[in-house]
């Protein structure tokens, strides 16, 4: 049953919460990993839980393996059902790019010829399971590539080879300690969905809104591709498209900032659409994109589901909760 909103009156009160504090190097990244395991899930993230440190620095890797150098950090991460994963660290103290996930898929397709690397870790797994557990975890490591922000690029390669990208980013609290945004911009990345608006039992004329941060947008979905299944566009409302077009400016630079001069330009291309041609559908994942942009929200955009973003205002439900979650998710 959709909330039933009643005439209140809100006070709202803007304080800052803190500082953004770039890690000086990947050195101090992963010394802040290693006393926050939590955070990757190779630890306890409250203090009255009493677990082992399950993470391990600097797996050296030997020459003539064809991935000489130095493994970040390797874990034994488990989930909240407790399903558990070896996971390999790839640390990127910048912007990461392609070639830091090709890096990181060199380690985990080559890195079990090092018998050394692969013997020091199964040392570091028997301290936590059984041998036999432990050689099938090794037989499957997952990578994880951790940085401040990724190039979009980065961000597709990663999503092809299967490797989690995640970002870390620190703030540091007016008083002592910091706050931590870490999110898998991976994860949730879209694939080309196989249900139709119709199979949702959404229509056309229902309103859509984008609902991430402060502001939002409303759309209808494209009454011409309700039964289509490879493809679901979104028609901006005349007020969201409005707005989009009186900071179209504003949205470009952001987007040109946080995500790159080719996100910049396709954010371009979709405004001047709407300027052009207003009942022209945009498909939803760059929908969605100009929602994180006009949000000014960084970090996820085109390569997030986008289905968790939209909530359908008839049912008070998103596309996720009504069965339309991207194929690769639970």
């Amino acid at each position: 049953m959709a909330t039933e909103f009643k005439g209140e009156i809100w006070k709202i009160e803007s304080h800052r919460v803190g500082r953004l504090e770039a890690f000086r190097s990947e050195y101090q990244m992963e010394a802040f990993l290693m006393n926050n395991p939590g955070l990757i899930g190779c630890g306890a993230l409250e203090e009255e839980e009493e677990q082992p440190l399950r993470l391990r620095q600097q797996v050296s890797t030997k020459k003539g393996t064809g991935i000489a150098g130095r493994i970040d950090l390797i874990g034994l991460a488990a989930d909240d059902t407790g399903a558990q994963a070896f996971k390999i660290f790839e640390l990127k103290n910048g912007k990461a790019d392609k070639a830091a996930v090709e890096q990181l898929n060199n380690y985990l397709t080559g890195w079990r010829s090092d018998n050394d690397a692969l013997h020091e870790a199964k040392r570091f797994l028997l301290q936590f399971v059984a041998e036999e557990k432990a050689d099938q975890l090794l037989k499957s490591p997952q990578g994880v590539l951790i940085a401040p922000e990724f190039d979009p690029e980065a961000i597709t390669e990663a999503s092809s080879l299967k490797i989690d990208a995640v970002r870390l980013t620190r703030f540091r609290a007016p008083s002592n300690g910091y706050y931590v945004i870490i999110e898998n911009v991976v994860g949730h990345a879209a694939k080309p969905m196989k249900y139709s608006w119709a199979d949702l039992g959404i229509a056309p004329g229902d309103r859509l809104r984008f609902e991430a941060g402060a502001e939002s947008l409303v759309a209808r979905p494209d009454p011409a591709g309700i039964e289509n299944r490879s493809s679901k566009g979104l028609i901006f409302e005349k007020t969201s498209a409005e707005s989009l077009l009186q900071r179209k400016r504003e949205l470009i630079d952001f987007a040109k900032r946080s995500a790159g001069e080719k996100e910049a330009r396709r954010v371009e291309m979709y405004i001047e659409q709407i300027e052009a041609k207003p009942q022209a559908p945009i498909p939803i994942s760059y929908a969605t994109e100009l929602g994180f942009f006009y949000c000014k929200i960084t970090g996820a955009g085109y390569f997030t589901n986008p289905s968790q973003y939209w909530r359908v205002e008839r049912t008070g439900r998103t596309i996720a909760d009504m069965g339309g979650a991207s194929e690769n998710e639970d």
